[in-house]
């Protein structure tokens, strides 16, 4: 968390940039996913072990308290899994420790943003921490038609009725919007740059891209003893990524002089998805000398989604 407050980052895709064999592969402010180790990875990107499900409104810095990053196979954390690797987000977690902060950032290209902090325990006998964030994101790109907005609200609680028993309940809402058809650079004969920074495909009545983000997380703990554990996590994450229209060159219609061609596309994707896991860990010894480990675990999803989707065979 320190070295991310330290680079002065703003999102999942600065952070990624220094972490060797990861590159950020889609999205730009709003959805993200990473090739890692050359394998394309779309439900590779987990929250507090929660994960699998698709076109995730990207996180904020400002929420995280730390990313871990497993490169190469990881089935032995999560068997139906892409070959290249595992990431997962650590969002801000309850401490016992105040916690009280507000932070105010200016940049290029009117960047704005603005988050707060804020946790600790209810007072010094109390079974019950706390932590809440919340961020507000407002910016414009190096292009035309490029204004983008976010912002989040994160609270988690957690209660620890004896020193056996923890029960943490967590909710995250994400909202980002972006304006202009920003996935693609256009170019002449294939030269990219070829053409002034102010052309753009996009149109500034259209081309808004909407992603909201719902996230669900309990997470109940029990020790039986120093030596065995189970552990009780469900989720529920649900959202919308989409755009009423947005305009594109038609690849199929050649240039006429200086008129391109563009046409119309209709994109609302709806996704959700649910989960159950019980983790078992335990150790035992055969004899003196033999210590066995035991990790046995239940795990059930139900994931799903819709797209409303269209186009026009008009020219623009």
């Amino acid at each position: 968390g320190q070295l991310l407050a330290d680079q002065g980052l703003v999102s999942m895709s600065e952070a990624v940039r220094t972490v060797s064999g990861i590159q950020k592969n889609y999205g730009d402010l709003n959805d993200i996913a990473f090739n890692i180790r050359g394998v394309e990875n779309f439900f590779n990107i987990y929250r507090n072990g929660i994960g699998q499900y698709a076109w995730n409104q990207q996180e904020d810095i400002a929420m995280i308290e730390k990313i871990e990053f497993i490169k190469g196979p990881a089935g032995f954390i999560v068997s139906n899994f892409p070959p290249g690797g595992f990431v997962n987000i650590v969002t801000k977690q309850p401490i016992r420790e105040p916690v009280a902060s507000v932070t105010a950032e200016y940049g290029s290209f009117n960047l704005f943003r603005l988050s707060t902090d804020w946790g600790g325990a209810f007072s010094k006998k109390s079974k019950f921490t706390y932590r809440f964030n919340a961020g507000f994101h407002d910016q414009d790109r190096a292009f035309q038609f490029s204004h983008a907005r976010r912002y989040f609200l994160c609270g988690v609680i957690k209660y620890e009725p004896d020193k056996k028993n923890t029960i943490t309940a967590e909710y995250n809402y994400m909202w980002g919007k972006t304006s202009g058809n920003n996935s693609n650079v256009p170019s002449v004969n294939g030269n990219l740059f070829s053409l002034p920074r102010n052309f753009g495909v996009a149109d500034s009545k259209t081309d808004n891209l909407i992603r909201a983000d719902n996230y669900f997380r309990l997470l109940a703990t029990h020790q039986f003893n120093n030596t065995w554990s189970v552990n009780l996590l469900l989720g529920n994450i649900y959202g919308k990524w989409g755009q009423d229209y947005r305009l594109l060159a038609d690849g199929y219609t050649p240039v006429t002089n200086d008129t391109l061609y563009r046409y119309a596309e209709r994109d609302g994707w709806r996704s959700s998805y649910r989960m159950a896991q019980v983790y078992l860990n335990g150790t035992y010894y055969t004899g003196k000398h033999i210590e066995h480990k035991l990790f046995s675990a239940f795990d059930y999803c139900s994931s799903g989604g819709t797209d409303d989707w269209g186009t026009t065979d008009g020219k623009f």
